[in-house]
């Protein structure tokens, strides 16, 4: 299996999916991405994906932006495996995570709280609002 280096270790080569974003805002690298359902992968086609809105809500999670995507431009999402990302709040290690939908957070990630949350991972570092923060991308969907 591949790897690549990782400060003291290596770690596998996280799951990358292409994509398209069909959206109308560039995607920075490390946002989390939704599913655009009306754009889905074909043979001659990557699958859609948007970046979440404020208050649209982040059902659909799909991965995280492996690097930046311009509006109607090729890339790669990573649909599972480490990926560092940016805290929404306080997010702790061995924490649950979702994406947030939150203006000026938007595709970061924050802490589950309470059910019926998309799960998209889980916290391997502890870190504070705008910081990064090691996430283990696993879209599952639903908390229980």
């Amino acid at each position: 299996m591949a790897q690549f280096q990782y400060a003291d270790g290596y770690f596998p080569v996280p799951a990358a999916l292409p994509v398209k974003n069909t959206g109308l805002v560039a995607i920075t690298e490390g946002t989390g991405l939704l599913l655009d359902s009306t754009n889905t992968i074909s043979n001659t086609a990557s699958v859609g994906v948007l970046a979440p809105t404020a208050s649209g809500g982040v059902v659909g999670s799909m991965g995280v932006a492996d690097s930046a995507i311009a509006v109607g431009g090729q890339g790669a999402a990573i649909v599972m495996g480490f990926k560092w990302m940016t805290a929404s709040g306080t997010v702790t290690a061995g924490e649950t995570v979702m994406l947030d939908d939150t203006t000026a957070k938007l595709g970061w990630v924050k802490t589950i709280t309470g059910s019926g949350a998309e799960v998209f991972g889980k916290a391997y570092s502890t870190a504070t609002n705008g910081n990064q923060v090691l996430i283990f991308v696993n879209p599952i969907g639903e908390n229980a």
